[in-house]
């Protein structure tokens, strides 16, 4: 029967952690409070600082080691380091989102959040609530992750360059930005630009914009169901609609059939001979809906050519 392991000799310890092996977990508490051993873990994998002594965990150089390594380490130091600001930078360096383990204080502080909003925008949520109102920290968050605008101030959500920045990164920015900005003609079509399903969020106004909606439907043609319902069955929106459900295969939204098969049958009903219109509309409810249209032509006696 062999020997049993020894885990509280150092030299064993440190031998199976320069060859890459996570041993600090199995180290007698006498090693895992040894900064030798502990240093040369960490240097390895900074998170190998959650099996360090708790007064390990609060020894700088310990800290700086394995913050460097693995920013996410934060977590595991001392309070006091977590308030450290040449700690906690070096952490958010490695790892933006290491700033969630920073103290409150330093949450306040600019220059952290600068370096860790540059890196991910999504960390504005962490900075303290008058930094979310200061203008170039939100601005530089917003134009890596747009939809980091959900965290801005009030006051911000409402600003045209903050939104605008937003926005052209990207398009669902829009539902965070303030009712007046999602009624601003630029913001919206920059937001549709970046993605058409913006158009979601457009005030009722600019649903019914036509060239606002044309943009979002070439882009995506299930973007039509979020215009106003008038355009459904307009002849340029169909004309964007049809050539963008083309490009990926008709694959057509069941609401905008709706609105075409009611549209149809009120000019037959009243009686519109708007025999241009009238015609788009049956050669595309024809693609859609082919049994539909020859109940509707039983229904009218309407007589129709074969297509060739």
């Amino acid at each position: 029967m062999g020997s049993k392991f020894n885990n509280d000799d150092k030299s064993k310890i440190l031998n199976l952690i320069t060859n890459g092996e996570k041993s600090l977990i199995i180290a007698s508490s006498r090693l895992q409070d040894d900064k030798d051993v502990v240093l040369a873990a960490v240097g390895i994998d900074g998170y190998e600082l959650r099996f360090a002594s708790e007064r390990l965990q609060g020894d700088r150089d310990v800290v700086m080691a394995a913050v460097k390594n693995d920013g996410y380490a934060l977590i595991f130091a001392s309070k006091e380091l977590r308030d450290d600001e040449n700690i906690v930078t070096k952490a958010v360096e490695n790892k933006a989102s290491a700033y969630i383990y920073a103290s409150k204080r330093l949450h306040n502080n600019k220059k952290l959040a600068f370096l860790a909003v540059r890196k991910n925008g999504n960390v504005l949520q962490y900075v303290s609530k008058r930094l979310r109102d200061d203008k170039e920290v939100v601005i530089l968050a917003v134009s890596n992750y747009g939809s980091g605008l959900k965290f801005a101030s009030d006051k911000l959500r409402s600003d045209y360059d903050v939104v605008l920045k937003a926005v052209k990164n990207s398009g669902w920015a829009l539902q965070y930005a303030d009712e007046q900005l999602k009624d601003n003609k630029d913001i919206v079509i920059a937001a549709v630009k970046q993605d058409p399903v913006a158009l979601k969020w457009a005030s009722p106004r600019l649903k019914k914009d036509k060239k606002i909606v044309m943009l979002a439907t070439q882009k995506y043609d299930k973007a039509i169901e979020y215009a106003d319902r008038k355009l459904h069955t307009d002849e340029d929106v169909i004309n964007a609609y049809l050539s963008s459900c083309y490009k990926k295969g008709l694959d057509f939204e069941g609401g905008v059939i709706s609105t075409l098969k009611e549209e149809y049958e009120n000019l037959l009903k009243e009686q519109k001979i708007i025999i241009q219109k009238q015609n788009k509309i049956r050669l595309l409810l024809i693609h859609l809906d082919p049994s539909y249209v020859r109940k509707v032509d039983e229904k009218e006696k309407i007589k129709v050519k074969k297509m060739k």
